[in-house]
């Protein structure tokens, strides 16, 4: 009987009880941040609050509501014109029922060679291009420039460690199947 309601219970539990990981990413698009916020499985998370701190200093630049699509932006604030080395904001989802998850957003940050590259192709794009060789390099310099930090981000993610959460969930899967061959042992 038990565990005729137990499976009644799972079949019909609300998508949220499964939603447990949080997806957050966020980006730079121009002069503006903008973040995506999902649920494990897909799912938007829609009017959560999102606060946009000072990470260098700990101090709340901003607070702001995800839209329909699980998104929001805002624009780089404005400390970062001209600045060298820009400005770490950590940013903060809370979901509710604690489901949270930040993201380090590093910004500004650019090299002299990004720099370089940068000048040179609005030098360039102010000229008339005279040949199809000059194009092509206009281009990749812009894309290069462009692409960098997806790169930088490739770089971080692929050296990332395993989360304490990660660890506990590989701990949970080895206890259950480990009790389920001591059950299966039992029975015999």
């Amino acid at each position: 009987m038990l565990r005729i309601f137990l499976m009644i219970l799972f079949v019909f539990l609300p998508d949220e009880v499964w939603a447990h990981r949080v997806n957050f990413f966020a980006y730079i698009d121009g002069g503006i941040a903008r973040t995506e916020a999902s649920f494990s499985q897909g799912r938007k998370i829609k009017d959560a609050l999102v606060e946009v701190w000072d990470a260098d200093n700990d101090v709340l630049l901003l607070r702001g509501h995800t839209d329909e699509l699980g998104g929001f932006a805002f624009p780089l604030p404005s400390s970062l014109a001209g600045a060298e080395e820009g400005l770490n904001l950590r940013l903060r989802l809370l979901a509710g029922e604690g489901h949270q998850a930040e993201w380090l957003l590093k910004t500004g940050i650019r090299t002299a060679e990004q720099k370089a590259l940068s000048n040179a192709a609005f030098t360039s794009s102010k000229e008339e291009i005279s040949s199809r060789e000059a194009l092509e390099e206009l281009i990749r310099r812009v894309v290069r420039e462009q692409m960098e930090p997806l790169k930088n981000l490739l770089i971080e993610q692929r050296h990332a460690e395993p989360s304490w959460r990660e660890i506990i969930g590989g701990m949970g899967w080895i206890i259950g199947l480990a009790g389920l061959f001591a059950y299966a042992r039992r029975g015999k």
